[in-house]
């Protein structure tokens, strides 16, 4: 491994790698005493954010849940902790810290959205396919970025043979019984006939635009969202 050095504005003395009891590495500067124990740090407390529901919810924290959730997905898959390269400045200034939060970026600032990639990485490339992932590098291959995209894009279209959610079929059997509506291509039919005026848009059907422009299903013009046809 490659020497490290504390900055010559400090002291630029070699830093010696050592462990706590545990095993966790940490540096110590040789001439200073100077510590960088990040990892300590993440090994303690940071490593475990990402278990917890409300860390998710504020954005100081995602690139520490997102780098977690990697970990974690990591050791149960390999049986082995992923090892982070040591150097001067630490673990979240590190390149596993860099390529997470070029992720983090890739995804718009979604948490949620790159986090169901990192899941659907482990599950699609290292589970189904048994490849390897020997760094964090792995996650920002531009082809495996582009072939999720794209699959969740088309399981996000809608045509007009697309069947309805069941919580939606059931409660219009329940609200709108005269309308047969069991597929999208029936639902849209329907908007399409309230917005030209050609239905009257009772209370009920006031109800049903509303739950589904709620649910970011319909726009405000009445079109579906994802409509492929």
């Amino acid at each position: 491994m490659k020497a490290i050095y504390h900055e010559k504005k400090d002291c630029g003395a070699k830093y010696e790698i050592e462990h706590t009891g545990l095993g966790v590495p940490y540096l110590e500067c040789s001439g200073c005493g100077h510590k960088v124990d990040d990892w300590v740090r993440w090994a303690e407390d940071y490593s475990k954010y990402w278990e917890e529901k409300e860390r998710w919810e504020n954005k100081r924290d995602h690139l520490v849940c997102l780098l977690g959730l990697f970990v974690s997905l990591y050791k149960a898959n390999y049986g082995i902790d992923f090892s982070f390269s040591l150097n001067e400045r630490g673990l979240f200034r590190s390149a596993e810290a860099n390529q997470i939060r070029k992720l983090y970026h890739s995804f718009d600032g979604d948490a949620a959205l790159a986090a169901a990639y990192i899941r659907w990485v482990f599950a699609k490339k290292v589970v189904e396919r048994k490849r390897k992932i020997t760094s964090l590098g792995f996650l920002n291959v531009p082809a495996t970025l582009n072939e999720f995209k794209q699959q969740k894009k088309k399981a996000g279209q809608i045509g007009r043979s697309t069947m309805l959610p069941p919580k939606m079929s059931d409660w219009l059997k329940q609200n709108l019984p005269d309308i047969p509506l069991q597929d999208f291509g029936d639902l849209r039919n329907l908007l399409q006939h309230v917005k030209k005026d050609r239905i009257e848009k009772t209370k009920i059907i006031g109800v049903l635009i509303d739950k589904l422009q709620k649910a970011k299903m319909v726009s405000d013009d009445l079109e579906i969202a994802g409509w492929s046809e």
